[in-house]
């Protein structure tokens, strides 16, 4: 099961602290009821991590770095005219591999030349300019365009919110079993819950031919759902609630 973050960990504290029995000594056989319950709140991004790369071959293992890094020169102008700064942009890394061409005939491969593939991060704070990043990226020579990775600046709040509404959904669940049972919901015995997730909710984003004069606008990233779920045991006190 993943790990709870500490605020998890707080507010369950509180919560079992808010509903332990008076006399924690009592031994007497004490009937349980155990249930769960699931909340989501959503929420549109307002950041996303971009990651645009460049495959470059060349003769030689000095023509194909040139060629890679000036695809990166030109991305980094491209995010710092977009407004990007330098501590939210990233690209140190490289890898090269030998380029091999096979022949069947003589069953053996030629060393024809060298692949430099890097990559350029980026921390996008202003989503207006999603679509103008990627495309003037692609413009500039970038040909590996991963999905962009959105996220919240309310990320802890929205999982506080999420957690909050799964606990209600809990609770309301547990209510509904004891009614049957002609029984009360008592004190929490146990209350667990697994890490809360961030997952697109709506509208995919769609990434739009680069002759398209109008792709930036085309670009939509939706809302995020944050959601939780979490299990609970109450004691379950014999007799209706009183009204």
């Amino acid at each position: 099961m993943p790990r709870s973050a500490p605020w998890l960990a707080a507010i369950l504290a509180t919560l079992l602290a808010a509903g332990l029995p008076a006399r924690a000594t009592d031994n007497r056989d004490v009937r349980t009821l155990t249930v769960t319950g699931n909340g989501e709140t959503h929420a549109p991004p307002d950041r996303a991590t971009v990651s645009l790369g460049v495959e470059a071959r060349g003769a030689t293992l000095e023509a194909a770095r040139g060629a890679a890094g000036r695809v990166v020169a030109a991305l980094l102008k491209v995010a710092r005219d977009l407004g990007v700064a330098d501590a939210d942009l990233r690209s140190t890394g490289i890898a090269v591999q030998p380029d091999y061409v096979w022949s069947d005939s003589r069953k053996t491969r030629t060393l024809v030349g060298y692949i430099v593939r890097r990559q350029l991060q980026v921390e996008l704070h202003n989503l207006d300019r999603l679509g103008e990043l990627i495309e003037q990226g692609i413009g500039a020579g970038a040909n590996d365009v991963g999905e962009p990775q959105l996220d919240s600046s309310r990320r802890a709040d929205l999982a506080r919110e999420a957690i909050a509404r799964a606990v209600a959904d809990a609770r309301a669940n547990a209510l509904v079993l004891a009614h049957g049972l002609d029984a009360t919901v008592g004190a929490v015995r146990t209350a667990t819950t697994t890490e809360v997730g961030a997952e697109p909710y709506s509208r995919p984003m769609r990434l739009a031919a680069v002759a398209d004069s109008k792709a930036p606008k085309t670009y939509e990233t939706g809302e995020l759902a944050f959601s939780a779920h979490v299990t609970v045991t109450f004691d379950l006190v014999p007799g209706p609630a009183p009204h």
